[in-house]
């Protein structure tokens, strides 16, 4: 039978007045900071008030919500990303006009679907995302994590992801070299992915202090998203796109719609990043979000790679990866600990924090120093590293 549950008096009053207050502000904010006219700096205090409000929403929800009622919930949720896999295998969102809508019965002509089914769909699924990865592997970690009492494996060749693949390959040389479509997939959808979560690249560091001709070097680029971005806003900057060979094809494919004088300025590099780097004094060697799928070793190693092609003193090794906050409890974020289950799943691999990062830097060489270091609120950082 549901509990009987009643949150404390004293805890929601002060809640709700901070909600009402995050509400309001949030509320001004937009009236006063038009989409057409507003700058980077406005779009980006209304985002900070949104998550604000947000977060102290999640935390009424979670103060107010019967612990049966919210155990039923969590463990309904899978579904919502089953309907999202669902809804992208189907095709349903190319489907959609950007700026109409489309019946159930239309969709279903169009899919050959039936029409009952692709209505719990769109009852569940309101968004579009590539999931069946994270599915598949999530649906293997319980009893992955089982084999050894609970504790994360060793490497990433035993991970919940290997074992749902049937594979010994780690997920990333899997997308590389087992199966380039699902790594092609993968990385469009990261590049949607940290559109919507994270700050752009040029806020995390100051590129436009880089002399003119300085080249960046994006490795593991994937579809090089973040080189691209930042020699079509830096015109006196190139870029050399390094990732696996197949993967690097389909991106450079895919680059030709490019303007010519941002194509003129992009090399495209099979490299694999646990060998030494093959570019040679390049003033920025880019690392974003390539290390956490990688052991404190592996790290370490594709660390020493780097620094055999840095020029000292004046090539810069840049880090955007997560840092872990020491704070737990009701003010860490959630994301923080959802993320590190999903790359445990994924990797045998979770976050770290900034003392971590520093052991690994001089484990590879005594003579990096990190002299540059922002940390956002949600974890996302840029670690700057010069070798001495």
């Amino acid at each position: 039978m549901p509990s009987s549950y009643l949150p404390s008096t004293e805890e929601l009053e002060p809640l709700i007045t901070e909600i009402n207050a995050s509400y309001q502000q949030f509320l001004r904010g937009t009236s006063s900071s038009p989409s057409s006219d507003s700058s980077e700096e406005d779009d980006q205090g209304l985002r900070e008030q949104a998550a604000a409000l947000g977060k102290a929403a999640r935390q009424l929800r979670a103060l107010v919500a019967d612990p049966d009622d919210w155990m039923i919930e969590a463990c309904w949720s899978y579904l919502d990303v089953a309907a999202l896999s669902s809804v992208i295998a189907m095709k349903i969102p190319s489907l959609i006009p950007v700026d109409g809508s489309a019946t159930a019965e239309t969709l279903a002509k169009e899919t050959g679907g039936s029409p009952e089914v692709i209505s719990y769909l769109e009852t569940e699924a309101n968004t579009a995302a590539r999931a069946d990865d994270g599915l598949l592997t999530g649906a293997y970690l319980t009893r992955n994590l089982a084999k050894r009492n609970f504790h994360v494996g060793p490497d990433n060749t035993t991970t919940a992801f290997c074992d749902a693949f049937n594979t010994r390959v780690p997920i990333y040389e899997y997308y590389g070299t087992v199966d380039a479509g699902r790594g092609e997939r993968f990385s469009k959808g990261m590049v949607g992915y940290f559109e919507a979560t994270e700050k752009s690249i040029e806020t995390l560091f100051p590129f436009e202090t880089l002399p003119a001709g300085s080249t960046i070097v994006d490795i593991g680029a994937a579809t090089g998203a973040n080189a691209i971005r930042l020699i079509t806003l830096y015109p006196q900057l190139n870029c050399v796109v390094q990732d696996y060979g197949d993967i690097v094809s389909a991106a450079a494919r895919a680059a030709k719609t490019l303007p010519k004088s941002v194509n003129d300025r992009i090399v495209w590099d099979g490299y694999d990043y646990y060998t030494p780097q093959t570019q040679m004094g390049a003033a920025i060697y880019l690392m974003s979000h390539i290390l956490n799928g990688n052991t404190d070793e592996k790290v370490v190693k594709m660390f020493k790679n780097v620094v055999h092609g840095m020029k000292p003193r004046t090539s810069t090794l840049l880090i955007l990866d997560w840092v872990d906050p020491p704070s737990f409890g009701e003010d860490r974020p959630r994301v923080f600990d959802s993320l590190d289950m999903h790359m445990i799943a994924q990797t045998n691999v979770h976050s770290r924090s900034l003392e971590r990062w520093d052991k690994m830097l001089k484990q590879a060489d005594e003579r990096l120093v990190r002299y540059y270091t922002k940390v956002e609120d949600n974890g996302c950082a840029a670690l700057a590293v010069r070798l001495e």
